[in-house]
């Protein structure tokens, strides 16, 4: 979640420690700053003292700003001491800068990440890279969640739902087993997928991925796994449903680097419904972005002036989060949709229309994924630093960082719903609205 500096007098902050959560059980293949990118012109290298020095300060700016004074739990004294003698042999700038990587997950934190000079060059660019297929844990076993159309997995006969067995020739079981020991070692207990994902890929060589996937009952077929450059611009897209229930999808919430405002391209793609007798807002898979959209966008279905929470950073006093002051647009009935992959900023408006009683939340418990980044701070070398510096309390006062939001009727992802393209969370949202309203 991104947001806007503070500007306030000091305080104490009333933190309250971070809340554990289970091991996520689902893999992600998409590039979030942690997937191998494709080469580009490489900038001058920094000097061996140069190095030290951005270790030192990406280490004390952890310390000093990050909005849990506890860090979660973590000794970061000893943190450092474990990385600093490794930092001191590295020959390459590429290896600092995934060292700092490594560093800064031990926190278990989503939100506080170091972007290298090449993820700074893509994220200036608004582009992303996301693999081509893309598996998730379902039913007990890692499967596949989704192909790409035009991929090599496509071609060979991969469907969703089908199962894989083996990750670069070994056995998946095994190293989805040697993936959660590793991961369950970081405090908190929860396991951002993205900390999953690195712990994978680093399992083959450079990076790249073979999966040996279960073809039918007695043949497999073996499929490389491939990067794709694509827009990290978020979108919005709607449709009519043949009940007359309207369907909006939304997949982020911008950031400062993109073109449009988010909000603005919302509500145009909002306008065909606003009379529909009900909307479905489907938030499955949304990373979140800039908190000032998220509030207008909130604002839309729940009018202007209403408070949907409280912002608290270590060093300021609490900030009031406030809908702007326009009116709502949908006056109709709403449900929202999530997943474990709903974070961040989708999950302070998914808390926000469950909490005011204007959509009831549908699917699995989001993330739990909710600090705040203030600001990237400018690393020499041309990386940037983001930390934590702001938590999120709901209207009740409950911090949800590890937690996320509940949903009030869980639909969990079958295998048998993969391979028939069965969406039930869908059809659990259509059906509530199309039923009378509870009085």
């Amino acid at each position: 979640m991104n947001q806007r500096m503070f500007s306030s007098r000091p305080r104490k902050a009333r933190f309250i420690p971070l809340a554990l959560k289970s091991l996520a059980l689902a893999l992600l293949f998409c590039f979030n700053a942690v997937a191998p990118v494709p080469a580009q012109e490489a900038p001058k290298q920094l000097t061996s003292k140069e190095r030290s020095e951005v270790f030192q300060q990406v280490w004390e700016s952890v310390r000093d700003y990050h909005v849990d004074p506890k860090l979660g739990g973590v000794d970061w004294k000893a943190i450092r001491e474990k990385y600093r003698p490794q930092v001191e042999k590295v020959q390459q700038d590429r290896e600092l800068w995934a060292l700092l990587e490594d560093m800064v997950s031990e926190l278990n934190d989503p939100h506080t990440w170091v972007l290298s000079p090449r993820i700074v060059t893509r994220r200036e660019a608004r582009q992303s890279y996301i693999y081509d297929v893309e598996l998730t844990l379902v039913e007990g076993r890692i499967v596949i969640k989704s192909v790409l159309p035009d991929s090599e997995a496509a071609r060979g006969g991969v469907t969703p739902g089908m199962a894989v067995r083996f990750v670069n020739n070994r056995p998946i079981g095994e190293l989805w087993k040697e993936l959660k020991e590793e991961a369950s070692l970081l405090p908190p207990v929860r396991a951002p997928l993205s900390r999953l994902v690195r712990l994978l890929h680093r399992r083959g060589p450079d990076g790249k991925l073979k999966l040996t996937i279960r073809h039918s009952e007695t043949a497999n077929v073996v499929v490389p796994v491939n990067l794709r450059v694509v827009s990290s611009e978020p979108e919005v897209k709607g449709r009519w449903l043949p009940s007359g229930i309207a369907y909006v999808r939304l997949s982020g919430f911008g950031s400062r680097n993109s073109k449009t405002q988010i909000s603005e391209v919302f509500e145009k793609a909002l306008e065909p419904y606003r009379k529909a007798p009900g909307l479905i807002l489907d938030l499955r898979d949304n990373y979140g972005g800039l908190l000032s959209e998220t509030l207008t966008i909130a604002g839309f279905f729940l009018g202007g002036d209403v408070l949907v929470g409280f912002s608290e950073r270590r060093y300021a006093k609490t900030q009031l989060l406030e809908t702007p002051k326009w009116g709502k647009i949908f006056k109709g009935r709403v449900t929202v949709l999530t997943n474990e992959e709903t974070a961040s900023a989708a999950e302070i408006l998914a808390s926000a229309l469950q909490e005011k009683g204007k959509a009831p939340v549908i699917g699995t418990q989001t993330c739990g994924c909710l600090f705040g980044i203030s600001t990237y701070r400018n690393l020499k070398g041309g990386g940037k630093l983001a930390i934590s510096e702001s938590a999120f309390f709901n209207t009740q006062q409950k911090l949800l960082e590890g937690i996320g939001v509940v949903p009030d009727k869980v639909v969990l992802l079958t295998i048998a719903d993969l391979k028939s393209g069965r969406d039930a969370a869908m059809e659990e949202a259509e059906r509530i609205l199309l039923a009378p309203p509870a009085k």
